[in-house]
């Protein structure tokens, strides 16, 4: 559902280019959907692009807002805040066993990646929210988040996270990295890094979304 700048709003040359952005995040799909304010003035020479995840009952569950002041307002500028902005409006509840040190360590790695704020929530019974949330059995680690409709299982680097929001791949339900690597983000021991491999899972199978090399 899009929305077209109020009255306070102008239309420039800058801003007609900038439109296919919201375009970018608008629209449902089976999970949460966004839905994008335009780019707009404010009337005090700087350039606003907002944008608010609205879930699929109609509830607004989080809201993102960036102004960029108008002598910097280029297309490139608004480019790069909206390629973050899908991130930080999405809303993050991790699942963890309450025994679990590297959960926390790897939540604190996306809020400061993505400048989002992390709901935790401890459960005893792992397996049934994995269960429950699809997870296949072979990608499995220790915490389980659902973000922007989408299963983030295991030590998911935060870069990936935020791609998976801004691409919305059709038939992808979910990524994860199997086990607990060594190097991957929550699992820092020095300059160790294991080989891994980021799987894109769902109705579409199963893909390499990214991968990383060990050192």
């Amino acid at each position: 559902m899009m929305r077209e700048p109020g009255a306070a709003g102008r239309s420039s040359p800058l801003l007609e280019k900038l439109r296919p952005i919201a375009n970018l995040y608008g629209g449902r799909d089976e999970g949460p959907y966004y839905d994008v304010l335009y780019p707009r003035h404010d009337g005090l020479g700087r350039y606003i692009l907002e944008i608010r995840t609205i879930a699929g009952n109609g509830n607004m569950t989080g809201y993102w807002k960036k102004s960029v002041r108008r002598s910097f307002g280029s297309a490139a500028v608004l480019v790069l805040a909206a390629c973050s902005v899908a991130a930080q409006a999405a809303s993050y509840t991790m699942f963890r066993d309450p025994n679990c040190g590297c959960c926390e360590a790897w939540a604190a790695h996306v809020r400061e990646e993505l400048s989002a704020e992390v709901a935790v929530q401890n459960s005893a019974d792992m397996a049934a929210i994995k269960d429950r949330e699809g997870v296949p059995g072979e990608l499995r680690s220790c915490h389980t988040m659902i973000v922007g409709g989408y299963v983030i299982e295991g030590h998911v680097p935060a870069a990936d996270i935020a791609r998976l929001l801004r691409e919305r791949p059709a038939g992808v339900e979910g990524l994860a990295v199997a086990g607990m690597p060594i190097g991957s983000p929550g699992m820092e021991m020095g300059g160790r890094t294991q080989p891994y491999q980021v799987v894109a899972f769902g109705k579409a199978g199963r893909t390499v979304f990214n991968t990383y090399k060990g050192s």
